[in-house]
């Protein structure tokens, strides 16, 4: 193709025109693999788009302090296991799992709610299971909702009557 026919290959394509160039078969594999091969990569950053919001979305983070180590995959186990317990008794088919971060080596064993934190002395499973089973179950019924139930209770308690009120 020379650049006198360039011109007239443009003004083709933008009337709408169909245009047709013949190539030889080992130009057409090689443009077709660099199309498979840029679909491939689009895949591929999908895909991994995909797993890094699904890793991110893992709600336990396991921080150790001082010479205290834990399992991960032992404290992964538990935590699991504890949402799953809360979830089949009071959650139904709504997935808990709740943002924990577990800090082994702390000065105290405690769970500090605004940091979502379960701080332990030493590796204690079932101190962990208890923390992450209190945070599953407050992740099942948010403040909002909590609030309203609050605010429901005390309606039903000024709506009552004790029965020899009523007589009178």
């Amino acid at each position: 193709m020379t650049s006198q026919t360039s011109p007239n290959i443009l003004r083709s394509l933008r009337n709408g025109r169909r245009l047709t160039v013949e190539v030889s078969e080992a130009s057409a594999k090689r443009v077709y693999r660099q199309i498979n091969m840029k679909k491939s990569m689009r895949l591929g950053i999908v895909a991994l788009c995909l797993a890094t919001a699904c890793l991110a979305q893992e709600g336990l983070t396991v921080r150790t302090e001082g010479k205290k180590r834990v399992s991960a995959t032992e404290a992964e186990k538990i935590y699991l296991s504890a949402c799953s317990v809360v979830q089949r008794e009071f959650g139904g088919t709504r997935s808990v799992r709740p943002r924990v971060t577990l800090i082994l080596g702390a000065n105290r064993d405690a769970v500090w709610f605004d940091d979502r934190e379960i701080t332990l002395t030493k590796w204690d499973p079932r101190l962990f299971a208890q923390g992450v089973v209190v945070f599953a179950f407050e992740d099942l019924m948010p403040l909002d909702q909590r609030r309203v139930l609050a605010s429901r209770a005390v309606n039903w308690a000024g709506a009552t009557v004790e029965i020899d009120k009523v007589g009178k």
